[in-house]
């Protein structure tokens, strides 16, 4: 599987109008960030909170739901809504608003809508059981390990 570094990832914009989110700038990106930042904010505020495993897999032309998956896992239902909350304070402090999220009250696998990226915050269980890396290792390569 080849890895890139999320910095080098480029995207187009149909998820981000249909969220009612266009960038303002040609390249997926918005406010002057591009996908690879967003995708680095995501990175460096689940790590905060001592999130584990993180992945973003490149879905672009395999998928209309966004260009990027971002998975990461927390250790408990706790961790796993500390992990989202810190996400979502880091992509509002740079400008961007979550679309929805879903699954935070139960805290087993939440899923934030950012666009052109779709954050997946499992516990480690429900990360095994739903093992999305596989579902789609075949399709896609791996952006950034950690």
């Amino acid at each position: 599987m080849a890895t890139r570094d999320a910095r080098s990832w480029g995207s187009g914009t149909r998820n981000a109008l249909r969220h009612g989110t266009a960038p303002a700038t040609k390249g997926g990106t918005r406010g002057g960030k591009s996908i690879g930042e967003l995708i680095d904010i995501v990175r460096e505020s689940a790590l905060e909170k001592k999130g584990e495993a993180f992945t973003a897999l490149d879905v672009s032309g395999r998928t209309i739901l966004a260009d990027t998956f971002a998975i990461v896992t927390g250790r408990s239902k706790i961790q796993t809504r500390a992990i989202a909350d810190a996400v979502i304070e880091g992509v509002r402090s740079n400008g961007y608003t979550p679309s929805r999220i879903e699954g935070y009250a139960d805290g087993s696998w939440i899923l934030i809508d950012l666009g052109n990226v779709i954050v997946h915050v499992f516990t480690p269980d429900q990360r095994s059981f739903y093992n999305l890396e596989r579902l789609w290792s075949s399709l896609v390569p791996r952006l950034r390990s950690g």
